[in-house]
């Protein structure tokens, strides 16, 4: 129970550090005109690929077993650390209130 306990808090913890550092981050290589986008595509994306992925495990807890389960998903997580260590995108660059952005719109003028 404590070893329960402990990593439980443990992932709240790191959970709640990590959720607003990389909001912050979101929020920095995002340009101002296209934020409401991000925000709404990340949220609508997040929303929907958690049911998701709780149906995908309990079918998969269903048709090989609760062991073999949490077994592939650790294997997952692991596999999927290589995806972590790509360079790190580069803040937009910030203009002055008032001023435009910049970069330039594609209108059509005619």
């Amino acid at each position: 129970m404590l070893v329960f306990l402990g990593c439980d808090t443990g992932l709240l913890f790191a959970a709640g550090i990590f959720n607003p550092l990389f909001g912050a981050h979101r929020m920095d290589i995002t340009r101002p005109d296209m934020m409401a986008r991000v925000v709404g595509a990340w949220s609508a994306g997040g929303r929907l690929a958690r049911p998701l992925f709780i149906a995908a495990g309990g079918a998969v807890a269903a048709f090989a077993g609760t062991r073999i389960a949490i077994g592939a998903v650790a294997v997952l997580c692991v596999l999927s650390i290589p995806l972590l260590l790509f360079t790190p995108a580069e803040p937009a660059p910030r203009t002055a209130p008032g001023r435009s952005s910049p970069r330039r719109s594609r209108r059509v003028r005619g």
